[in-house]
Parts: structure tokens; C-alpha cells; sequence
């Protein structure tokens, strides 16, 4: 009987697919426990599971918004573009979490298009997409960040980590008084 190991380049592989999956593990845990589904696919796994727990925390956002304030009124562009600047600080936050900063604008600028389109069509969601990965862009390198919406994303996080739903409708419910913060 003889044991067969794989050479070096194939180990490493190897071991680099287990410490990612080791690191989404909280994020897929916290999709499964809320019924969101889990991207199967490897390609575009990352993506989609920030995207898709991103959108579960817009989708709270905007409820505690409308339900607090009875705002069926569609959102002023100021809001709007602060739940797409919201988006980005939280899917910069969770990729840094699963180890793959790399997809922190796809991620992001998916959960904008997919909350916004349906709304208020694709030009407006383009538009603020765009704001979104602009301010990102700009105060990323920078560390010139909103404080308020990174204790947001780090908040989501913890949720996250936790597989604690209080800490994310805290979070929610932080951003939906911003948003109601801000005067037409």
C-alpha cells in the first residue's frame, strides 16, 4: 500500500479552497438560517452571497424606513444615493470578511441594481450604481469613509459572525433614521 500526495502546486490549490470556504462559512450560515439561497456555483459564489446578504439588508433598511416613517413616497435622490453608498461600505465589509476584497464592487453594484430597478427603473439605478462606486472610489484609498455608514457594515458584520438578527436590524434600523434624516 502506498499513500500518494499531490505535488506542491496542487496542495497549495487545495489548501487555499479550504481556508476560503473556512472564511464564508459565517456568511453561508447566516444565509441559510434566513432562507436566502447559497451560490453553488465557484465562479461567481462570492459575488452573489455578498450580493444577495446585501440585498437582505437594504430590503431592511428601506422597511424600517417606510414603517417608522409611513414614507411610500418614493426616495429623494440623496437618500437614494446613501443606500447605494450604504451598499458599497457593507459588501467592502463583508468581502474583508470572507478574505476576497477583490469583489466588493461587483458585489455592491449588483445589490444597488437589483433594490433600485424594479423601483424606479434601470436609469435611476445606474445613476446611483455609479454615485455609489464613485464615492467608493474616492474615499476608500483615502480612509475618508463615512463613520456612520462603516459602524453600519461593521454592525452587519458582527450580525453576520454572530448569526445575531439583532445586531443586523440595528443596523437597518440606523440607516432608515439617516435616511430620514435627510430633508427634501
Amino acid at each position: 500500500m502506498s499513500i500518494i500526495t499531490p505535488n506542491a502546486a496542487i496542495a497549495e490549490r487545495w489548501t487555499k479552497a479550504r481556508e476560503a470556504k473556512i472564511l464564508r462559512r459565517p456568511l453561508e450560515r447566516f444565509m441559510r438560517t434566513r432562507g436566502l439561497p447559497v451560490a453553488e456555483d465557484e465562479e461567481g459564489k462570492v459575488t452573489l452571497d455578498v450580493a444577495r446578504v446585501g440585498a437582505y439588508f437594504l430590503e431592511a433598511a428601506y422597511s424600517a424606513y417606510t414603517l417608522k416613517h409611513w414614507a411610500a413616497l418614493p426616495l429623494l435622490p440623496r437618500q437614494a444615493s446613501l443606500l447605494a453608498k450604504s451598499s458599497f461600505a457593507l459588501a467592502a465589509a463583508l468581502c474583508e470578511l470572507i478574505g476576497a476584497p477583490e469583489h466588493n464592487q461587483v458585489a455592491a453594484a449588483l445589490v444597488v441594481t437589483d433594490f433600485f430597478t424594479p423601483r424606479y427603473g434601470t436609469a435611476v439605478a445606474a445613476r446611483v450604481s455609479v454615485e455609489g462606486m464613485v464615492w467608493r472610489a474616492l474615499r476608500s484609498p483615502q480612509g475618508l469613509l463615512d463613520e456612520l455608514l462603516e459602524s453600519i457594515a461593521v454592525l452587519c458584520v458582527q450580525g453576520i459572525i454572530e448569526d445575531d438578527e439583532s445586531c443586523v436590524r440595528a443596523a437597518s434600523e440606523r440607516l432608515a433614521e439617516r435616511i430620514a434624516a435627510i430633508n427634501p
